[in-house]
């Protein structure tokens, strides 16, 4: 048997292990691998837990697992490359994270699940649900598809364009090195807005122009989430976005 690393040691940085507990359908030694690299605790069996752990995202278990109250939810393939920032930062009560791989994220529907939580935690207006979702939506299909497979036109205008578009999607999604790659979505509730940004493990990519013209027919990404959120922010080489949405 792997022996299990040594606990980290005092006043590193990393919250005590009451703080933060991780649960999920893992093997039992695999959580408390993690558990110990990064300070959490486990939680028991069908107890709530911070921050739920799967080896493959369903919108079924996200949507429950928030519901139940956790801050986290994490798509697993090893106990290596967790965003472990993120992960400690769910210490404080108005956080979530979620980080899937493209694949799964690819299939779910991440905007209305996180648009009701956000409404369930009191974080968003629910006059504002729509803005989010729309977004929300085009912000992670922006990560999937230009930021973690690489594909950096849009459909096109004609039906020879569009198809070849989504052949190229479905290609890359088939190879690992592409479809293991993560979407994250870190949602923080301030004092009078809630913030959801986005991001990918792709190259980046050169936001299109806020003047794109209005019958284009794609690159109209960044215009349509500034005309939506309060503000918008793309740092990291344009592989973050961030959107605040004020109450």
């Amino acid at each position: 048997m792997t022996a299990l690393p040594p606990t980290p040691p005092a006043g590193s940085g990393r919250p005590p292990e009451s703080a933060i507990n991780i649960g999920g359908d893992l093997a039992p030694a695999m959580l408390r691998r993690i558990a110990v690299l990064h300070g959490f605790g486990v939680a028991p069996p069908g107890a709530p837990c911070t921050i739920m752990m799967t080896l493959r995202a369903t919108d079924r278990e996200l949507q429950a697992c928030l519901a139940g109250g956790a801050r986290g939810y994490v798509e697993v393939e090893s106990d290596l490359g967790l965003p472990a920032p993120a992960l400690r930062g769910l210490a404080a009560p108005d956080r979530l994270h979620v980080s899937v791989t493209t694949a799964s994220c690819f299939s779910m529907a991440m905007p209305p699940i996180l648009g009701g939580e956000m409404i369930a935690r009191g974080w968003l207006r629910p006059d504002r649900v729509h803005d989010l979702e729309l977004c929300l939506h085009e912000a992670v299909s922006n990560a999937v598809v230009h930021g973690n497979l690489g594909i950096r036109n849009g459909p096109g205008g004609d039906r020879e364009a569009f198809d070849r578009f989504h052949r190229e999607i479905h290609s890359r999604m088939a190879m690992r090195d592409y479809a293991r790659r993560r979407v994250s979505i870190d949602i923080s509730n301030e004092a009078d807005q809630a913030v959801v940004a986005v991001s990918d493990e792709g190259e980046g990519y050169q936001a299109a122009s806020p003047d794109v013209a209005p019958d284009a027919k794609s690159g109209r990404g960044l215009r349509l989430l500034r005309e939506l959120a309060d503000a918008v922010d793309v740092t990291a080489g344009g592989s973050r976005i961030s959107m605040m949405f004020k109450r």
